[in-house]
């Protein structure tokens, strides 16, 4: 498609957000070409060459177990010839993966992974470190806690944080609910024993300031304790226990994980006289949908899941925020936690939590606390474009995205995957806890895999997650990769700022792109990341029906299917569906009135989505660049898709995989 050039698309794809940075991108990765592929062969044959002369020499007075004699008879040859075989189909079928290094992929929330990260990952992998305790793993648990430790300061935690790395941003999501549910059942447990007890006073500060013993507390206050101060009740608890055996015991057999949501609601009701209030979650209307699932998972149910309204930006709107904490306040039900989302998997928008926070403490002062979570699974580590080398903040490439950024330390937990802007492989997500303590609410220990007895360390990791076996390797290859790139704006950040400035570059190029043959494309959100969200529109009065149909059928000409060879394709897109009525703002804020009439006039709209990750996306004038993508955008909306869409959704395209 090089050989096209269209003047308003050439002008929009060259335009930049001021000047590349210097950071030598092109040490960092393999490369869309393999360019790299001479380094990775050496760094590759110096892990595997030293893991070797590790086994080696780990008591080599044992001398050789496979014999020579074994390794020349006939079923040792079949064997490895027959591995061989595999081998070669294995490499066969992986050819048919989705070329996430290349620049011409820009579909879904993944690109390249750098150097470091496979590096890291295949020489700790050959070890075959299991990260559920130190014994299994003394070198990946201590990368693992360096990794955490690295992270919560990147998002301005404390010496007091916690965390460590998961399988993705779902497990450390459903880890940090259910952290934050044992927080918030705690006093309404706690209140339960000491009144099945009989003989502790201890006593809390109400909302108003006067302090009153924990079993005279209502059950709307003890759902609304501040954390800190349930924290601190935990602490004191904990002390007495360990001289009162009949207190310890009746702290477990009153607490949430013992009873059960159903028997914890029903007890409290006998003894309190009163019904304990169910809390619900506040989340954006852009929240994963990993989140019904957690609500499910945790027996709090789907119906538990509160939706706060979206502004013109597709960010949670503070203000509908705060009259959602009124009206939550006025009928007294609880919240178990707010959640935040620091880069939507729809656009990439990055909440303004910093307004959001504020809207936390106000509600405070009236009696209403809850915890925020931060669900910045996609978005976390751009906050390293607002870190200097020193560890302080600037203001990067926005004064107001910085500002929601530095919010973070606010949060009470924050979901961050390397795996996604960390650039390192699957899998790697990582879970945050500005309170270490909230890590109590997890504990479950194996006997057989965590030692606790006098002169042993205490297991870091192991009791406190949802997962048990995990790769050491995924945390080896994470902490290469801080080592080789740092976690501020001369390393991750500039990198990511890189592709932010792709992402708006692409942006303006749709935006000012004026088709031949009378279709549209229509860029639905102004990037906070590198995110890209338009519609394409076929020409002729506007009808929902054929709009839909029209996207759907530019997703499929541009998404990876078993049918067709990946290498035939020139560009690689994911599409989305927006629910109308939850994205009005944003809709009718880019929509013309024709358009947004049409559009209004239904539930969902089928969207074309862009993630530009990878570091080499943007090169003016050469074959690839964005200018090609619009360019292929333009050949496939007038191709038989438009007229078939447009004349018979009924009938199959023709063959996607033929070359253009």
């Amino acid at each position: 498609m090089a050989g096209i050039d269209h003047p308003t698309i050439r002008k929009g794809a060259q335009m930049t957000d001021g000047p590349l940075p210097e950071t030598p991108f092109e040490a960092l990765f393999l490369g869309p070409a393999a360019e790299n592929a001479d380094l990775f062969e050496r760094f590759i044959l110096e892990a595997l060459r030293d893991h070797v002369f590790w086994r080696r020499n780990f008591h080599p007075e044992d001398g050789p177990h496979i014999l020579e004699a074994q390794r020349r008879s006939e079923r040792y040859d079949a064997t490895i010839a027959r591995l061989r075989q595999e081998l070669y189909s294995l490499l066969s079928r992986l050819k048919q993966a989705a070329p996430f290094f290349s620049p011409r992929y820009i579909a879904h929330m993944t690109s390249d992974v750098t150097l470091a990260g496979l590096v890291g990952y295949f020489a700790a992998m050959l070890y075959n470190p299991n990260n559920i305790s130190e014994e299994a793993a003394p070198a990946t648990t201590d990368m693992e806690q360096v990794v955490a430790t690295q992270l919560a300061r990147l998002v301005g935690y404390g010496d007091g944080a916690w965390g460590h790395l998961a399988s993705g941003g779902t497990v450390a999501n459903l880890e940090a609910l259910w952290a934050l549910r044992g927080l918030k059942y705690f006093a309404p447990g706690a209140a339960l024993a000491l009144r099945a007890h009989g003989g502790i006073d201890l006593s809390v500060r109400r909302g108003g300031g006067q302090r009153a013993h924990l079993t005279e507390l209502t059950a709307w206050e003890l759902m609304n304790l501040p954390g800190e101060t349930i924290l601190g009740v935990r602490d004191d608890l904990i002390r007495l226990a360990r001289e009162d055996d009949r207190l310890e015991g009746l702290l477990a057999s009153h607490s949430l994980s013992e009873l059960g949501m159903t028997g914890f609601h029903r007890c409290f009701a006998e003894e309190w006289r009163e019904p304990l209030p169910e809390p619900i979650i506040l989340v954006p209307a852009t929240r994963h949908y990993s989140w019904p699932k957690i609500a499910d998972l945790l027996g709090l149910g789907r119906g538990q899941l509160c939706e706060v309204p979206l502004d013109e930006q597709d960010r949670m709107d503070p203000l509908a925020l705060a009259q959602r904490l009124a009206e939550t306040q006025e009928r007294q039900v609880p919240i178990l936690a707010l959640i935040a989302v620091m880069g939507t998997t729809e656009s990439g928008s990055v909440d303004e939590l910093h307004r959001l926070a504020a809207a936390r403490e106000a509600a405070a002062e009236r009696g209403l606390a809850f915890p925020i979570h931060v669900d910045a699974a996609y978005g976390g580590y751009a906050t390293t474009m607002f870190r200097d080398a020193s560890g302080g903040w600037t203001e990067g490439p926005s004064a107001g995205l910085a500002e929601r950024f530095r919010a973070l330390a606010q949060a009470d937990s924050i979901t961050i995957d390397p795996h996604k802007l960390g650039y390192a492989p699957y899998p790697a997500g990582a879970l945050l806890l500005r309170d270490r303590r909230i890590r109590e609410f997890l504990a479950i220990a194996a006997p057989y895999a965590f030692h606790e007895g006098p002169g042993e360390p205490a297991a870091p990791i192991g009791p406190y997650i949802v997962e048990g076996s995990r790769p050491g390797a995924a945390a080896a290859s994470v902490w290469l990769a801080h080592r080789v790139l740092p976690l501020d704006d001369t390393g991750y950040g500039a990198l990511i700022g890189r592709t932010v400035g792709m992402a708006r570059a692409l942006h303006r190029a749709i935006a000012s792109y004026r088709g031949t043959r009378g279709a549209r494309l229509i860029p639905l959100n102004d990037p906070d990341l590198n995110l890209v969200t338009f519609l394409a529109v076929p020409p002729g009065p506007p009808d929902l029906e054929r709009i839909n149909r029209f996207n759907e059928a530019l997703f499929r000409r541009f998404a990876v299917t078993h049918e067709r060879p990946v290498y035939s394709y020139e560009f690689l897109l994911s599409k989305t569906t927006f629910d109308v009525p939850r994205h009005r703002a944003s809709l009718e804020s880019r929509l013309d009135e024709p358009l947004w009439s049409v559009v209004a006039s239904g539930s969902h709209l089928t969207v074309l989505r862009a993630t530009v990750m990878n570091p080499f996306a943007l090169r003016p004038d050469e074959p690839g660049d964005f200018t090609d993508l619009l360019a292929a955008l333009e050949e496939a909306m007038a191709s038989e898709i438009l007229t078939e869409t447009a004349s018979n959704p009924a009938r199959p395209s023709r063959d996607p995989a033929r070359r253009r």
